[in-house]
């Protein structure tokens, strides 16, 4: 496999710290989430543990959200959201309400489409 690199906790932990003094020196800062960056194993003997960080949000940025169909008000009562038996009936109720919903909107899509 190329283009793989293995590296230690410590060597991570120094990496990430060149990194955030980089950040701070171009931008005056940088977001990150402490317990997602310091690793469980030896973690009071490397640098980041003792680094200071805070965690903050920029905008605009990408965000995580939840699928269009499951918090969609469907207007049909084929399509409520009422108690499904089985996962397997779940994940085929969740499918349609998507391809519905994907039908819904293509004429939209379609309508505003330039011509060449």
């Amino acid at each position: 496999i190329a283009n793989v690199t293995i590296i230690d906790h410590h060597g991570a932990s120094n990496a990430f710290l060149y990194h955030l003094d980089n950040e701070y020196k171009v931008r005056g800062g940088c977001p990150a989430h402490w317990p997602s960056i310091v690793p469980p194993l030896t973690s009071s003997l490397l640098g980041v543990f003792h680094q200071e960080m805070l965690m903050y949000w920029l905008k605009p940025s990408f965000e995580y959200q939840e699928a269009a169909w499951v918090g969609y008000q469907w207007k049909s009562p084929g399509f409520s959201d009422g108690s499904v038996s089985s996962d397997s009936q779940k994940k085929k109720q969740d499918n349609s309400k998507c391809m519905v919903l994907s039908l819904r909107l293509l004429p939209e899509t379609f309508s505003s489409k330039i011509n060449c």
